[in-house]
């Protein structure tokens, strides 16, 4: 169950990638997972839905409620810093990483070969275009990014490298507790419009100051 938070939490951080066409706003993500049967009593639990507000070179993701949890990810593309506020269950964690950690984390994880094709589509009423990816263990997918809605500064969080655009459809997989589990993200909503600065604050309560690999340590047996 927890691994399954963690893989939400690494595709949310996705969010955050986009290049100047898109400077203030919100925009909507629609959650899907392929793989998995609709009649499946889990399916009821995984959370539907992102929401980002974008102002500057600043982002705010949200996601609320994935079997108890809510996950809130800051991101100050001027100081090259992320704040994820993890809820799991009433227990909540801080991890506050620079650049420096989420190139190491990258490095670890293994940073994609992204190879660009001529394939577009349109998606909630922007053209995108369509790369393949593929990982250092093999596995291949495909991103749709729209070149339009590129915002300066905030691709350093990506392990997509020579995606110049804000990822409108993409998906990952990752095993966990359940099993192999697929999870496709797609834009469904960017509407341009005004952010008021308090998004960009951190959320009340005590949160407890931890590092991503110290909380993915504890999060290993998936119990």
């Amino acid at each position: 169950m927890k691994k399954i938070a963690l893989l939400v939490v690494a595709a949310m951080a996705s969010l955050s990638i986009a290049a100047q066409g898109f400077t203030e706003g919100r925009v909507v993500t629609k959650i899907s997972y392929p793989d998995m049967d609709e009649n499946n009593g889990m399916m009821a639990m995984l959370p539907k839905e992102t929401t980002a507000w974008y102002k500057g070179d600043k982002v705010r993701i949200e996601q609320p409620g994935a079997m108890g949890t809510k996950t809130i990810i800051i991101v100050d593309n001027k100081k090259k810093e992320t704040h994820t506020f993890l809820d799991l269950m009433g227990n909540k964690f801080e991890i506050v990483q620079t650049e420096k950690d989420i190139k190491e984390q990258n490095s670890k994880e293994g940073e994609f070969t992204v190879t660009p094709t001529t394939d577009t589509k349109v998606i909630a009423g922007y053209t995108a275009k369509k790369a393949t990816f593929k990982t250092k263990d093999g596995q291949e997918g495909e991103i749709w990014f729209a070149p339009d809605l590129a915002r300066p500064n905030s691709n350093w969080t990506s392990p997509y490298k020579g995606v110049d655009g804000m990822m409108m459809e993409f998906g990952m997989s990752k095993e966990t507790n359940m099993g192999p589990m697929t999870m496709k993200m797609t834009v469904k909503e960017v509407v341009k419009e005004t952010v008021d600065d308090s998004k960009f604050k951190a959320p009340a309560g005590d949160w407890k100051k931890t590092t991503m690999a110290d909380l993915m340590k504890s999060m290993g047996g998936g119990k």
